[in-house]
């Protein structure tokens, strides 16, 4: 994705674009024309592309741009409230039925993640989708074991659980997304809870549950060998489950009020 410049013979100097680019890479110059400095510090971000409402900004490597849908704003696409019920009836997940979710649905979830913001649109993340009930297996006999050496009580309900032909650890989940940066990267660990995040906003949207492993999370972390498994190669920035519900939810519950200083 790349800006090449501006199309003079259709803008209108709206200086929309000098408004809203980060990098400042847009100048308004003595006849009141804009001109794109250049693209060596281009962060992607897109956004002169979507302010200009003449669509003047020459770009290559940009095929997924779309204008928004006739009369419409931003505030136009979705009702307050219905975002709202969708937050509030977002569940952590922990019943799955034991069905692989269809490729569709996992590329929609997919495409969700694009679109989530990350510093500087540095998007420094990979995944890993890990189906293969063999490798889940591993990584849950794993930490059962790993946690029974430094808290027995945990370790205790775990193995009783599966005593119970139950799945302790991830649910009897079919699938894991495991989110991975490289080492030093700035800012990757509030962007990987956010671009996570967004996937299972998309995923609820669509009828998939999701829920945070925080405990493969910290044994992947500490593990380069399970890392290999599932061919990970940098840090991990979280774990989710994604499958079908094996449960369901009727109400909205209860939360506390935020403490606003």
């Amino acid at each position: 994705m790349t800006i090449d410049g501006i199309d003079q013979g259709i803008c209108t100097n709206c200086y929309s674009c000098i408004q809203v680019c980060p990098a400042t890479l847009y100048k308004k110059m003595e006849d009141g024309s804009v001109k794109f400095l250049t693209n060596r510090f281009c962060i992607k971000c897109g956004h002169c592309v979507s302010a200009c409402s003449e669509d003047a900004i020459i770009r290559s490597d940009m095929d997924d741009v779309e204008d928004f849908p006739a009369g419409k704003k931003i505030d136009d696409f979705v009702e307050y409230g219905d975002l709202m019920n969708l937050f509030r009836a977002k569940r952590s997940l922990r019943r799955y039925k034991k069905k692989k979710v269809d490729e569709e649905s996992l590329n929609k979830i997919f495409k969700a993640i694009r679109y989530a913001p990350s510093g500087g649109n540095r998007r420094m993340w990979k995944f890993a989708l890990v189906s293969d009930q063999k490798k889940i297996e591993i990584l849950r006999e794993r930490i059962i074991e790993e946690v029974s050496k430094v808290n027995p009580r945990y370790s205790k309900g775990y193995r009783v659980k599966k005593k119970l032909g139950m799945d302790p650890i991830f649910f009897d989940a079919p699938h894991l997304l495991i989110l991975y940066y490289p080492p030093n990267s700035l800012s990757s660990g509030i962007n990987t809870g956010i671009a996570l995040t967004y996937g299972m906003l998309a995923a609820e949207s669509i009828g998939i549950g999701s829920c945070w492993i925080g405990v493969a999370h910290r044994l992947l972390a500490a593990n380069e060998d399970l890392r290999k498994m599932v061919n990970i190669d940098g840090v991990i920035g979280g774990v989710i489950t994604l499958g079908y519900p094996a449960i369901k939810y009727y109400r909205f519950p209860s939360r506390s009020p935020l403490k606003i200083s």
